[in-house]
């Protein structure tokens, strides 16, 4: 199987990670693993990916100990968190091996509500997705929300997409 690792963009949070010491793993008092993998791609960020390839990505990834993973609302109008969260259950659902049931953590971000239908009659601002992400639904748009209700909003929609069983949601990132 060919395997795509897709990382996040360099932030302030990655360059404070190493002057943190490292112990087994993971970065001491952080609970944030030192390979984070992006799911951008998984949202059909410049070209489709379909589900499969997705599981694959996972399955590929969790057989090499990587086991958090980055996505967002934005990254494909929610597919991304859909895909990443079909293909987790999948691989939980099918494989036996202690390997991978160790404990995951899925990252999002917040600050962005998916919502369905027609985003002419949206009161707050609505984010522009650019095409960039191909396979975005053509009944889906995002309205940028930092209030607190907004971002409660935005993590329950990515926990709804997402349907990991019991507390695999670990974390949550906001950027502007």
């Amino acid at each position: 199987a060919r395997c795509w690792v897709l990382l996040p963009r360099p932030t302030v949070l990655q360059h404070r990670r190493t002057m943190v010491k490292e112990e087994s793993g993971f970065l001491a008092g952080s609970g944030v693993a030192k390979v984070m993998v992006g799911t951008s791609a998984f949202g059909g960020l410049y070209s489709s990916m379909s589900e499969e390839a997705c599981y694959e990505v996972v399955l590929r990834c969790l057989e090499l100990g990587w086991r958090t993973f980055d996505t967002a609302p934005h990254y494909g109008l929610g597919i991304s968190e859909e895909r990443l969260g079909k293909a987790l259950n999948r691989v939980w659902s099918l494989k036996k091996d202690v390997l991978f049931h160790l404990p995951t953590g899925v990252f999002t971000k917040v600050g962005r509500v998916v919502k369905n239908g027609d985003k002419t009659k949206e009161t707050k601002q609505v984010d522009a997705n650019d095409g960039l992400f191909v396979d975005a639904p053509d009944d889906r748009y995002a309205v940028v929300d930092f209030t607190g209700p907004g971002v409660i909003e935005s993590l329950a929609g990515s926990s709804r997409r997402l349907n990991l069983p019991g507390k695999k949601t670990t974390g949550v990132e906001r950027r502007a």
